[in-house]
C-alpha cells in the first residue's frame, strides 16, 4: 500500500528514439494517489498520513537541533578567545581559558573511550588504543607542567602510554580492527575526521610564522599567530569531543538494548 509521501521513480525518455533513459524525476503525492487509484490500490488512511507527517517532523526537528548544536560548538573557540583577550587580558598562553578548554576536551575524550573499554568487551582493544592516542596528546599539552617536575618526564610518559596501548591492541589485532571498523560505519567518524584534520593539519598550517610575518610585515606580533592557532586547535578538539561522546553513548545504548533482548525471560 502506498503512502502520500512514498516516492515513485518515473522514467523519462532520453530522446525521441526511446533509448535507455538517463533522467528521473520524483512524482508528486497527488500523482501517487491518482496512479494508485487507477491501479485499483487503496488510498492511504488518515492514520498513516498522520504517522508519516509525525516522522517527517521528527526528522526535521532533529536536523535543526544538530545544526544549532554545531553552530554552538564552532562558536565556542571564538567566545573563549574573546574572553581571554577582552576580560582576562592575556595573550592565550599556557594559562588561559583556551588552553584549559583544550585540556578539558582531551580529558573528556580519554574518559569516554575508557568508559567504552570498560563497558564493551568487543570494543575494548580499539577503545584502549584510541584512549591511549588522545592520552598521549594530553600529556604533550601538559609538557610545561611535567617538565617542572622532572626534565623530559612528558616524553617518558608518552612513550610508556603509547607502547602499552599499542601492544595491547596488537595482541588481538583482528578484534581491534573490527572495533575500529564498527566506528567507521557511523556518522560520528566524519565529525571526528574533520576535527583531526583541523587539529593536526589546519591549525599547524595556519599557525606558521612565515605566513603571519609576510602578512603583517613590521606589525607582526607573535600573540596574534598563537591566538589563531590555539583557537583552531580548540575547534578541532571540540569536534572530536562531540564525535567521541556521541559514538560512545550510541554504542553503549545499543549494547544495553541487545543485552536486554537476550536476557532470560525477556
Amino acid at each position: 500500500m502506498r503512502t502520500s509521501l512514498q516516492r515513485t521513480w518515473v522514467k523519462v525518455a532520453a530522446n525521441e528514439d526511446h533509448s535507455e533513459p538517463d533522467l528521473y524525476e520524483v512524482s508528486s503525492p497527488d500523482q501517487d494517489v491518482s496512479k494508485g487509484a487507477s491501479l485499483g490500490e487503496a488510498k492511504p488512511s488518515l492514520g498513516e498520513a498522520k504517522r508519516s507527517l509525525a516522522v517527517a517532523k521528527r526528522i526535521v526537528a532533529r536536523a535543526l537541533l544538530r545544526g544549532v548544536g554545531l553552530m554552538l560548538v564552532v562558536s565556542l573557540p571564538v567566545f573563549l578567545l574573546w574572553l581571554d583577550v577582552r576580560w582576562l587580558g592575556n595573550a592565550v598562553g599556557e594559562i588561559s581559558t583556551t588552553e584549559l578548554s583544550q585540556l578539558t576536551c582531551l580529558a573528556l575524550i580519554v574518559i569516554s573511550f575508557g568508559y567504552l573499554a570498560q563497558s564493551s568487551r568487543e570494543d575494548r582493544r580499539f577503545a584502549v588504543l584510541t584512549a591511549g592516542f588522545f592520552a598521549c596528546m594530553l600529556i604533550r599539552e601538559l609538557d610545561a607542567a611535567l617538565d617542572m617536575v622532572m626534565d623530559g618526564l612528558w616524553q617518558a610518559l608518552v612513550f610508556l602510554v603509547a607502547v602499552t596501548c599499542l601492544t595491547y591492541a596488537a595482541i588481538d589485532w583482528r578484534v581491534t580492527l573490527r572495533g575500529m571498523a564498527r566506528m567507521m560505519t557511523t556518522r560520528f567518524t566524519l565529525v571526528m575526521t574533520i576535527g583531526l584534520a583541523l587539529l593536526l593539519a589546519y591549525s599547524r598550517l595556519i599557525g606558521m610564522g612565515l605566513i603571519w610575518k609576510e602578512l603583517l610585515d613590521d606589525g607582526y606580533v607573535r600573540a596574534v599567530k598563537n591566538a589563531v592557532e590555539e583557537s583552531a586547535e580548540l575547534l578541532g578538539y571540540a569536534l572530536i569531543v562531540v564525535a567521541s561522546i556521541g559514538y560512545v553513548a550510541s554504542r553503549t545504548l545499543r549494547l544495553g538494548r541487545s543485552r536486554t533482548r537476550t536476557a532470560p525471560g525477556v
